[in-house]
């Protein structure tokens, strides 16, 4: 079989319950084998809720996973032990499948296919990456566990992707994806860190996307400015409206001509940096503040 209905989808998420059930739900549509939802037992207080997508998926309960080292952990040892398929589409609340018809049967030849990474974000040959939507084969993950991979805080696509990958294609015959193919199964970065155009985004679209910066591309006004007041976690929020990410999905509102909504989230990044004024801000002078602290962290003068 070359549908998605061979195919797991799996999201692992022990924070984020409701927006990640919510992103269960548009996998749903898509017909795959099933989808899994890996999160703790807190995730019950939102089952009544949610519950025509609940009863569709297959809910594991493990305990809370506490950070990034602790989920890259888990994606490079146990997450394959909850998929019954030969391939997997790892997903999360803030990246998940945004057009069907840009399904390829051709991308279960792969092992690992994810968005590209910008030539500045890697720097060394190895150009597809991205766990945070990605299509993994059991082959794949079984061969990164017998590796026993320990590499610190290295995030695990970049484990996978970058210091695995040449052991894991000469020793267990993994195929990565080339970016010709990547580049139309997802998007996360669409520009270089010096602001020059990534060009290994499709402008035919792609299959999903990962990344809140490219909200724009998922969600109606209405659904992005509900998940960002409602559905995301005080301590998200402040944080995601306050870095560069918010900017950048400002930058792509515009583009858009989406200008109303700019204008809203903007007022949402002025009240999350405490400007008493924030309801009269424009979009330029918050871009400006959020980007100043943005600079501030990189240099650690913030937290």
């Amino acid at each position: 079989m070359r549908s998605l209905s061979s195919v797991t989808a799996m999201c692992v998420d022990t924070l984020n319950h409701a927006q990640a059930l919510l992103a269960c739900g548009r996998m749903l549509r898509l017909g795959f084998f099933e989808v899994v939802l890996v999160t703790d037992e807190s995730v019950q207080a939102f089952l009544p809720a949610y519950r025509s997508i609940a009863e569709r998926i297959r809910i594991v309960t493990i305990p809370p996973i506490m950070g990034r080292v602790a989920y890259s952990q888990f994606m490079l040892n146990e997450a394959v032990d909850h998929v019954r398929t030969d391939h997997v589409l790892i997903f999360q609340w803030d990246g998940f499948a945004i057009s069907p018809a840009h399904w390829w049967p051709g991308f279960l030849d792969y092992d690992y296919v994810g968005a590209p990474w910008p030539l500045s974000f890697v720097n060394d040959a190895c150009l597809v990456g991205n766990g945070g939507f990605s299509l993994r084969s059991r082959k794949l993950m079984n061969a990164v566990r017998m590796l026993e991979p320990r590499f610190g805080n290295l995030e695990e696509d970049r484990v996978i992707c970058t210091a695995l990958g040449p052991r894991l294609e000469q020793e267990f015959g993994v195929r990565f994806a080339p970016v010709e193919v990547a580049k139309y199964f997802s998007v996360e970065h669409r520009f270089e860190t010096d602001g020059r155009p990534f060009t290994h985004v499709s402008r035919w679209g792609t299959f999903g996307f990962h990344a809140f910066w490219n909200f724009h591309l998922a969600f109606t006004d209405e659904e992005l400015l509900h998940t960002v007041d409602t559905l995301m976690l005080p301590s998200v929020r402040a944080d995601m409206l306050t870095r560069w990410d918010a900017v950048a999905l400002l930058g792509n509102l515009e583009q858009q001509g989406r200008f109303g909504l700019r204008a809203e989230l903007a007022r949402r990044m002025a009240e999350a940096l405490g400007l008493s004024d924030a309801h009269t801000v424009e979009p330029d002078p918050v871009i400006a503040l959020v980007m100043e602290r943005a600079w501030a962290r990189a240099r650690g003068d913030v937290g």
